[in-house]
């Protein structure tokens, strides 16, 4: 008999049995796995202030994250993360970068550095915004 049972804190591991048998059946199609791909921001005790948690394809990195601390906002530091992450897929041979950003987030930050918006869903949480851009590498 299967239960279906709600889990407000789950464990990780147990997270990463779903996480993994979808890799497994996305690789059947595509014919490869996204690779994992992160880059931090790090100051000189090695505490993280920011960084980029992507997935790397052979045509195209996904952004997933994309942060950095409030306090060093507006220095260059997202722009510079942003900048490592395109320049390491275009190393892998991707051409494209995506991403999604809510309308409260950085849409702006997207676009001033090249994205493409190419669709949105509006209400997507409350009355928020949910943007996917895109940008030929």
């Amino acid at each position: 008999m299967y239960k279906i049972i709600p889990d407000y804190q789950p464990l990780p591991k147990d997270n990463e049995v779903l996480n993994e048998s979808l890799m497994a059946f996305n690789e059947h199609f595509l014919g490869e796995r996204g690779r994992p791909l992160s880059i931090f921001l790090k100051d000189d005790h090695s505490v993280i202030h920011g960084g980029v948690v992507a997935w790397v394809h052979s045509d195209s990195i996904h952004i997933d994250t994309l942060w950095v601390n409030d306090n060093l906002r507006g220095q260059g530091f997202g722009k510079k993360l942003l900048q490592t992450a395109e320049d390491e897929s275009r190393k892998a041979g991707c051409y494209f970068s995506t991403v999604n950003t809510m309308d409260y987030q950085a849409e702006g930050f997207y676009l001033k550095h090249g994205y493409n918006k190419i669709c949105e869903f509006k209400n997507y949480i409350f009355e928020h915004t949910r943007i996917f851009l895109r940008k030929r590498l």
